[in-house]
């Protein structure tokens, strides 16, 4: 797709209230869709319309205030600020772990560690400072570099303004920043239908290759965000930019990160909102992203508009692309019922620096249904749609397909609640089969949780069942289900070993005596997978007991778990032993120490014993 930068005209529209005089400037520009102006193709006059209706309605809303300040009021502020200057409140907390392994060819080197963590709130006449922090002795390996486990944040506040410094993460926009995590400081703004972000940091550290973890070039970012929303009326704009370092690590060399280059990225993103109506709501919402796949090359020597649009946001080479994406619809809400229709384009090759992960090539138009029937008893929520893919026909196959996902509550007593879920819709999750924690013998294990598998479709069933709920005692019975799916489709065929599919669930039977204070906990746990032509099956059963003494005060707990998992004709049998205690004492601390005992066998592992001991200390104040 080529883009060209066209000239625009302006046509300013005049409001006069009697609080003063405002002004609104919309930007009008006739364009096709080879324009770098476009914002959607054969849709600008209906954004401008769209945008303008919003600016206008701002416009016509926003009125000027002046005001003398009252002094007394000044002075009572201070006096009772001076009166309590200080304050502290949140909670620290230390926990130890201790570890052992027995076993042929078993090593611990580093068998003590620790964590700490807190979340403290500083007050300092009349600001507010929160602090947060997480840091550990131990190094936690992570295959992503740009995730870090001992984080520090500091956020102070005073009135409308809040500064964040430290270890953070900030959400945009899902098409340009979304959630990742960065090192340096960022200010927000937020005073009645105003709301404003402002960011600065490392993205990435310098990380050199290395065999296990992928490396990473140095990277630094930048973000402005402004929103103004008066109820439904919404208009906010969004930008964000990042560079990688080229000179910060040497280039990859291995074939596995070949892909790995420095880039530089730019994303734009505006969003709005009007009511048309009472119950009528009209969004949209549409992003640029301007990326450079490698800065290494030399840099673009041509002056035509193209070029020139890139030079505006950093570097230009023939690796430097320019994406679009639009999100545009409408809800209507009426009693118990509401319905409304989206539609979704991203262009093939959007991507952003400021995000994890990222779906593009698509164009989604979905509808979506609600209703709540008979007081609650019934909720149904549907949506269905189309979707494709191949949006620049370069594809030597093309998917088109029909989007399905919807969800079923029923509540027929109030024993009985069940719940049933289905989406053919493409989304990112991070696989647990349940084992993961049943077999977890340290608090460092399944850390980390950037290991997402895409899935095609999955299907969920839950239902829960009260034998008795009164007084004296709670007896529930349970039962959970889910069924996953990932699938590399080519036209209307999935290839052998282009499938997985993960079915897991579980059923529970819990009683409480709560007089006593003692709960007893029993089920069974089941995974079945199947990849590359491969299956495997875990299945094993668990039981847990809790009891409360000394008035609540202390919880005893202790539980034995057994599974065993097979996979072509190879078996891991797996026991597992876990007791602790807790204790609170004077509302303020709490003190906890548990031991996990674990006894690994089969045809297919070194038979080994694990033993963890952990115990921690918790402060609130």
């Amino acid at each position: 797709m080529n883009y060209k930068l066209m000239p625009h005209n302006t046509a300013t529209y005049k409001l006069t209230s009697n609080h003063g005089y405002h002004k609104a400037i919309i930007f009008a520009s006739k364009t096709d869709g080879n324009n770098f102006g476009c914002i959607v193709h054969r849709s600008t006059s209906i954004i401008y319309i769209f945008l303008s209706l919003v600016l206008t309605s701002i416009c016509l809303k926003a009125q000027t205030y002046t005001a003398s300040p009252d002094l007394g009021n000044i002075k009572g502020a201070l006096q009772s600020k001076f009166q309590k200057p200080f304050g502290l409140n949140g909670g620290v907390s230390l926990n130890s772990v201790l570890t052992e392994n027995w076993g042929y060819g078993a090593s611990n080197p580093n068998p003590f560690s620790w964590i700490a963590t807190g979340n403290v709130n500083i007050f300092l006449l009349g600001t507010s400072m929160p602090f947060s922090f997480c840091y550990s002795n131990r190094k936690v390996q992570y295959t992503n570099p740009s995730f870090k486990f001992n984080r520090f944040a500091l956020h102070p506040k005073y009135k409308e303004w809040t500064l964040h410094i430290g270890d953070l993460s900030s959400t945009f926009s899902p098409y340009t920043l979304n959630g990742f995590q960065y090192t340096g400081a960022g200010v927000e703004y937020n005073k009645g239908k105003w709301q404003a972000q402002a960011l600065y940091g490392r993205f990435l550290k310098a990380v050199k290759e290395d065999s296990l973890i992928i490396p990473s070039f140095k990277r630094i970012g930048w973000g402005v965000k402004t929103l103004y929303n008066d109820g439904g009326r919404k208009i906010g704009l969004s930008v964000f930019h990042a560079k990688d370092n080229p000179a910060s690590i040497p280039s990859p060399v291995l074939d596995k990160n070949a892909g790995i280059t420095p880039m530089e990225n730019t994303a734009f993103a505006i969003e709005a909102s009007y009511p048309l109506l009472q119950n009528l709501l009209v969004n949209f919402e549409y992003s640029t992203s301007i990326l450079t796949n490698d800065l290494r090359l030399s840099g673009d020597t041509t002056t035509n508009s193209i070029s020139l649009v890139k030079r505006l946001v950093g570097t230009a080479n023939s690796t430097t692309s320019i994406y679009h994406a639009i999100k545009a619809g409408f809800n209507y809400t009426l009693q118990a019922s509401a319905i409304g229709i989206t539609y979704e384009r991203v262009d093939p090759g959007y991507k952003t620096l400021g995000a994890y992960f990222f779906t593009n090539d698509f164009e989604n138009i979905t509808a979506n249904f609600t209703q709540n029937l008979w007081k609650g008893i019934v909720i149904i929520g549907m949506n269905a749609g189309l979707q494709k893919d191949d949006l620049n026909n370069s594809k030597q196959s093309r998917m088109q397909r029909m989007l399905l996902s919807g969800n079923l509550t029923v509540k027929p007593s109030q024993k009985l609640n069940l719940g049933l879920s289905y989406s053919n819709q493409q989304s990112y999750t991070f696989l647990r089969t349940g084992f993961e924690q049943i077999n977890q013998v340290t608090p460092y294990q399944n850390l980390d949780t950037l290991n997402f598998t895409q899935l095609s479709q999955n299907a969920g069933l839950n239902c829960t069942y009260a034998l008795r709920q009164d007084k004296q005692q709670v007896q529930m019975l349970t039962f959970n289900c889910n069924y996953m799916e990932s699938a590399n489709k080519k036209g209307d065929i999935i290839r052998l070993g282009d499938v997985t599919r993960f079915f897991n669930g579980n059923a529970g039977h819990s009683i409480t005596w709560q007089q006593q204070g003692f709960s007893l906990a029993s089920g069974v746990n089941f995974s079945y997978n199947y990849a590359a032509m491969m299956s495997s099956f875990i299945w094993g059963p668990s039981l847990n007991m809790t009891k409360t003494l000394f008035k609540k005060n202390v919880r005893a707990n202790f539980g034995v778990s057994y599974n065993t998992s097979s996979c072509q004709n190879k078996t891991i049998d797996i026991m597992n032993v876990r007791g602790g205690v807790n204790a609170v004492i004077a509302k303020k601390h709490n003190l906890n120490a548990n031991v996990v005992w674990q006894q690994k066998t089969g045809n297919s592992v070194v038979s080994s014993t694990y033993m963890t001991a952990t115990a921690g200390y918790t402060y609130s104040f």
